[in-house]
């Protein structure tokens, strides 16, 4: 299914950009990005990538502290190898598994359930961020859902107050793990296998705020590798709709199914949808796209499987 997905977008892509007129013009933008005048922004981008990883290392070690000591250079291993994990998974749910794998095994289960509650704080902030958007962009918005019909006018509007709510209920389970801890104690295979006392019950409310400050400082990284990398294939938009833009588009995202491999082309288009409120150069929005993509996913994940593979090899010869 994935691969297939992958072919489809990537072919509605192909057709939205090979006839377009300003394919020749978008090109030279491209070659200037790299070697032009404003290519120090995209190299600047380049640069932030170690920091985007290493914010979400240090939340893991902060997190992974309580249960035993970790490093930080082990924390960006167990990070970057369940990357690599859950590149072939739906929404990357590989990683939550992934990520306890340099763990001891008694540590395994509650080390699984702290990588659920370090997602969940990213969820927590491209949730606000992109509900944000939402009311900054509304008359931008419904003009992207042709709100002069009534329908979808209210429909744009229920989903904006429905973004609200989700990110109100998330965060009181965000900050109540005992709410949500009472419950995956019942699941029935881990009452099977007893291990229900394994899933925290309590977690320090200045840990959860570091966490969540971590996730900000993140969000705020990689919006601004977008940001310099637009810059630098000279697409005109202003800062604050730029980030109401790539702020759509991570909440699109996060609500979107997808598997990393099919992500490039969905990320595509929700791009082009949103940043055509504001710019009609397609191409260099799609150029875009793909070098934030290979920045903060590609890369990273092939860091991670010389990781994974460093750790196979090390067992198989112990």
């Amino acid at each position: 299914m994935g691969p297939v997905l992958f072919i489809g977008i990537g072919w509605s892509l192909y057709n939205d950009v090979r006839y377009h007129p300003d394919l020749p013009g978008s090109l030279k933008m491209m070659q200037e990005a790299f070697a032009g005048s404003g290519a120090f922004k995209f190299w600047i981008a380049v640069c932030l990538m170690p920091l985007n990883w290493g914010l979400e290392a240090l939340k893991w070690k902060l997190l992974v502290q309580r249960l035993q000591p970790i490093t930080f250079f082990k924390s960006l291993e167990s990070v970057l190898s369940a990357l690599s994990l859950g590149v072939y998974t739906p929404n990357r749910i590989g990683e939550f598994g992934g990520r306890v794998l340099l763990l001891q095994p008694e540590n395994r289960v509650p080390g699984f359930f702290l990588s659920v509650l370090s997602s969940w704080a990213q969820v927590l902030v491209t949730l606000f961020f992109g509900g944000s958007a939402l009311f900054f962009l509304d008359h931008q918005m419904q003009q992207l859902l042709h709100a002069n019909d009534h329908g979808i006018y209210s429909f744009s509007t229920l989903f904006k107050y429905l973004i609200a709510g989700i990110v109100l209920v998330t965060g009181l389970f965000y900050f109540n793990v005992r709410w949500w801890s009472r419950f995956l104690k019942w699941l029935p295979f881990l009452k099977a296998k007893k291990m229900g006392t394994s899933v925290p019950s309590h977690m320090q409310q200045a840990v959860l705020w570091k966490l969540l400050l971590l996730s900000m400082i993140r969000f705020l990284v990689f919006a601004f590798q977008t940001i310099l990398i637009w810059q630098a294939l000279q697409i005109q938009m202003e800062w604050t709709d730029a980030f109401g833009c790539i702020s759509l588009v991570y909440l699109f995202m996060a609500i979107i199914p997808s598997i990393a491999i099919a992500e490039l082309g969905i990320r595509g288009k929700v791009t082009i949808a949103v940043a055509s409120l504001f710019t009609t150069q397609i191409i260099a929005l799609l150029a875009g796209t793909l070098l934030i993509w290979m920045l903060n996913l590609v890369v990273p994940a092939l860091i991670g499987s010389l990781f994974l593979l460093t750790i196979r090899v090390f067992k198989e010869h112990s």
